[in-house]
């Protein structure tokens, strides 16, 4: 990972991690400054205390405004590296993309020079759009024939057994139609 890349990926985690704290205590003492579907909640007995013991330990209003400035810096810095990539020059041109939302684009995208071709990099940050222009669905790879696929209870092995009767009649596993086992007396149907 190139230098650059580095510093833009250290500077988006501070980032994220400042904002997820200042979200989590916003919420906490400042519940007005959020878009609720209904009326504002009023603060309860216990959260009161809550808020008051924060404050006791450190964690109250005076960290809340700690988080909220940290965060400010934390972004401009991420502002100022993203200008200073080599990406900007190609990302600047672009309509509606500032200096934040490169950073953070970046900062996903890890080292530009790892993938081999554009479309493999968009595909990698999982971007990519098909020819009809829909997103791709994740699928299973297709297999072979003959070949089965893993059961995730055994890795490796072609079909799954029971540990609660080893050593008794156990079949494999289909995931579209019913098996029967043998345990014990009597058969019982399994999915």
């Amino acid at each position: 990972m190139k230098k650059e890349d580095e510093q833009i990926l250290r500077a988006y985690f501070k980032l994220e991690e400042y904002q997820g704290q200042r979200l989590r205590f916003e919420r906490l003492l400042h519940p007005e400054k959020f878009k609720w579907s209904g009326p504002t909640p009023t603060l309860s007995q216990t959260k009161k205390i809550r808020i008051d013991e924060l404050g006791k330990i450190g964690f109250g209003e005076s960290f809340y405004q700690k988080m909220a400035a940290g965060e400010q810096e934390a972004k401009k810095e991420l502002e100022d590296l993203a200008e200073n990539h080599p990406l900007w020059a190609y990302i600047e041109p672009i309509h509606g993309f500032a200096r934040y939302l490169a950073g953070a684009f970046i900062a996903a995208g890890g080292d530009i020079e790892r993938p081999p071709t554009c479309s493999a990099f968009w595909k990698g940050m999982g971007l990519d759009v098909l020819a009809d222009g829909t997103v791709p669905r994740r699928t299973r790879a297709p297999r072979s024939p003959g070949e089965s696929r893993p059961s995730p209870t055994s890795p490796g092995s072609g079909s799954r057994s029971d540990s609660r009767c080893s050593g008794r009649t156990t079949s494999t596993r289909s995931s579209t139609t019913f098996t029967r086992r043998t345990i014990g007396k009597g058969t019982r149907k399994r999915r």
